[in-house]
């Protein structure tokens, strides 16, 4: 998932990048809000998507890592994924 055009950033920062927790708006209407290290999504962490739907979950290296769960607001069900990693995905080729 690459995270779109960014709008405007609130939070905490070290040598002028994102860095502990803060929140992103992108010009796109999602936002993400959770922890950063320099500058990346990385750690805790919910994407809200313009349309009203959720992601809360984990984030490595600007991406989504791990189990999560989506709350989608035009489903009446929510889901828990589980992403594989860049090396699952590596190791499986």
């Amino acid at each position: 998932m690459a995270a779109p055009v960014l709008h405007c950033s609130v939070g905490q920062r070290r040598a002028n990048k994102r860095h502990g927790h803060g929140r992103m708006e992108y010009c796109n209407g999602d936002a993400f809000e959770g922890e950063w290290v320099s500058d990346k999504r990385h750690g805790s962490g919910k994407y809200f998507y313009a349309n009203g739907d959720v992601f809360v979950g984990t984030f490595i290296r600007d991406a989504r890592e791990g189990l999560g769960t989506i709350y989608m607001v035009r489903i009446l069900f929510t889901m828990t994924l589980q992403s594989c990693s860049v090396a699952d995905t590596l190791a499986a080729v």
